[in-house]
């Protein structure tokens, strides 16, 4: 009898325990799912296509929808604050043998919305009777309901997701929750980024179901330190499951657990975090870790990731004036040896060792203690970049060169300079934010950062020959479109076509000036300037063959060889795995060391190659099971011999730890 009852006890712990950890019964790959459509946030987190409200901070506040209704406290938004926007997510699980799609609509507040998918349906785990439960996350801007409609509320009241009912020992539904975002102004000045998806994690799985994808978040360093807030919404973490929160701030990494645990309700959180920035530090990484070093680790669906970082205090500081005197950049590149040579007097200015994300300090030696009119920079003793050091092109915090970032910097007249454009709001004051070079198009984004609208008068650009003729120009539209041969010297245009407003930028608008050409666009080199009627031009000089590369793809990438930057490892094994479906991509290392400045070559002359095919568009790394680092290799991001190889997220940036050598494309 004793027996009888023991056995009966332990078939009753078995089914408790199957139904309390029902993520982990079964793994099934993302391609075994029986949906249709992968979103763009599948199994990761990336910017969201859609505006983002600048303000002073956010909060995030949710609930679990196991149990419906829910309702989401919004009672912390500050008293007085302005609401600047608010964003409604929701992730569940359905069974996929029976629907290709989660519930994309929800009710808050007696209305219904259908949301726009961010990640997914992507399978994630079987249950005890077999279905296949697959989850999709969904997102929805509910900012002129929350303030026009509903009169800005301190609650919200949720229900209306069913995704279905699933089957274990017991019956349960996988209605993980649903949060609010809510980002606020309330006249202190803050950087806010957000980004978000879906990415599913469980340590028992594996591959890209065993973890999530860290997530950098880039912002201009400061010289002084700053607090920040880093802000979550999670749903399928059950009470008592171990996570870890990772984040790396200057290459440290910071550990905490447990903030995760169904605290706004059965399988939804999210927490707050705050950190503090560093002074001279432009990036922070975060990821989410199911924490298998203990029992029973969380399974987690991780769809946000928020920032808000306070903007560093205003110091008095001028437009660049009499040339630069002093300059502090970050290395953006793996450590090398960085040399700064001086135009006039012709010497090293700087010449050391500068680690990966380092930054370093050099001042002027001509008679005047300024850097004359022009500095050159080497990697390596390899020319990265020129930088202008007369003022008569904009320098200023914040400004990228290269591989390198001004985090702080004098000039003769003008004292310190000024972050973002100079000299704090003149009538016309317009910045550089960023460059896309993509198949036959240069698109570059400005900024005006002046207190009237700008208008252009002219605009002078020098292209390579390779490109062929300038057919186009476009400045939120087009501008002008008459085919234009090279000139060696360069083409000066000042006729323009379309009404006057279409060649204008008014004061805090961004604006993208567009140039088509004939042919791909090549990397460089490239000279632009641009002046405005109001008396103020901006140049954008890009240098060809950049640190002796220059060679950049147009095409998916087929093959690649790869030198590794990073510190030295022993005992380790590297796997390099492509995306495409179409080869068999994949490549791998059991190596007693991996130096610095190692080639990895697996007896094809390449890395990994995807030959006939391609790699598809990003090829993950791992090194001894964990995943390394993602690279984007569709092109769509420029992939340069003798440059570091593009990560795939943030998109296009460096990677600190592997260069590309060569690479052949995909016919």
């Amino acid at each position: 009898m004793k027996k009888l009852f023991s056995l009966l006890f332990f078939v009753l712990l078995i089914g408790l325990f199957f139904y309390s950890c029902k993520e982990e019964l079964n793994s099934v790959e993302p391609e075994s799912s029986n949906s249709q459509t992968l979103y763009k946030g599948t199994e990761t987190l990336g910017p969201p296509e859609i505006a983002i409200a600048e303000g002073s901070g956010f909060i995030v506040a949710g609930t679990g929808l196991v149990t419906q209704p829910g309702t989401i406290d919004l009672s912390e938004i500050p008293s007085g604050a302005t609401v600047k926007q608010v964003l409604l997510y929701w992730t569940g699980g359905f069974d996929n043998n029976l629907n290709d799609y989660g519930d994309n609509t929800i009710i808050v507040n007696s209305v219904e919305f259908t949301g726009e998918s961010i990640g997914g349906p992507i399978y994630f785990y079987q249950s005890a009777s077999g279905q296949a439960v697959t989850f999709e996350s969904f997102r929805y801007d509910i900012t002129d309901e929350y303030i026009n409609d509903w009169g800005m509320p301190s609650s919200a009241e949720v229900s209306g997701m069913n995704n279905g009912m699933l089957y274990g020992p017991q019956e349960y539904n996988e209605n993980d929750g649903a949060g609010i975002l809510v980002i606020y102004d309330d006249g202190t000045s803050s950087e806010i980024q957000l980004l978000d998806g879906q990415d599913l994690a469980f340590d028992g799985f594996s591959g890209d179901l065993k973890v999530t994808v860290p997530q950098t978040f880039n912002f201009t360093p400061s010289n002084v330190d700053r607090p920040a807030s880093l802000g979550f919404f999670a749903g399928s973490v059950a009470e008592n499951r171990p996570n870890v929160i990772r984040v790396n701030i200057n290459g440290v990494d910071e550990f905490t657990n447990d903030l995760f645990g169904s605290n706004d309700g059965a399988d939804w959180d999210s927490p707050i975090l705050p950190v503090v920035i560093p002074a001279g530090v432009g990036s922070i990484t975060v990821e989410l870790i199911s924490d298998g070093s203990r029992a029973n680790p969380a399974s987690l669906t991780w769809i946000t990731a928020a920032l808000s970082i306070d903007n560093p205090p205003s110091e008095d500081c001028g437009e660049c004036d009499g040339k630069i005197t002093k300059l502090t950049l970050q290395n953006n590149g793996p450590g090398a040896v960085i040399k700064v040579v001086q135009k006039k007097p012709e010497v090293a200015i700087f010449n050391s060792f500068v680690g990966a994300g380092a930054t370093f300090t050099f001042e002027g030696v001509d008679d005047k203690g300024t850097m004359s009119t022009e500095i050159s920079v080497y990697v390596d003793d390899i020319l990265n970049v020129k930088i202008h050091t007369s003022c008569s092109q904009d320098i200023f915090i914040g400004s990228v060169f290269g591989l390198f970032t001004v985090i702080d910097g004098y000039s003769r007249n003008g004292g310190k300079l000024c972050p973002d454009g100079g000299n704090g709001g003149g009538p016309c004051e317009i910045s550089s934010q960023k460059v896309k070079i993509d198949k036959k198009k240069l698109e570059w984004e400005i900024k005006n950062e002046g207190t009237e609208t700008a208008t252009i008068s002219s605009i002078y650009i020098l292209w390579p020959e390779s490109n062929g003729a300038l057919k186009k120009i476009e400045f939120d539209k087009k501008i002008y479109d008459q085919e234009t041969s090279w000139n060696a010297a360069g083409v000066t245009f000042t006729q323009f076509i379309g009404d006057l407003k279409d060649r204008q930028i008014k004061k805090g608008d961004k604006e993208k000036l567009k140039f088509e050409f004939k042919n791909n666009a090549a990397a460089g080199p490239y000279s632009i300037v641009v002046v405005f009627e109001e008396g103020c031009e901006i140049a954008l000089d890009i240098p060809g063959n950049v640190n002796g590369g220059g060679d950049a793809c147009t095409s998916k990438i087929a093959a690649t060889s790869l030198k590794y930057t990073g510190d030295p490892l022993t005992n380790v094994t590297v796997k390099f795995v492509g995306k495409s479906k179409q080869s068999n991509a994949s490549s791998e290392y059991n190596l007693a060391t991996l130096n610095t400045g190692d080639i990895l070559d697996d007896g094809s002359g390449w890395t990994v190659s995807g030959l006939p095919g391609d790699l598809g568009s990003k090829m993950s790394i791992f090194i001894n099971g964990e995943l390394h680092e993602v690279h984007h290799t569709s092109c769509s991001v420029e992939y340069v011999k003798g440059l570091p190889a593009p990560l795939d997220n943030p998109k296009g940036n460096p990677s600190p730890n592997w260069e590309v050598v060569d690479f052949i494309e995909k016919n």
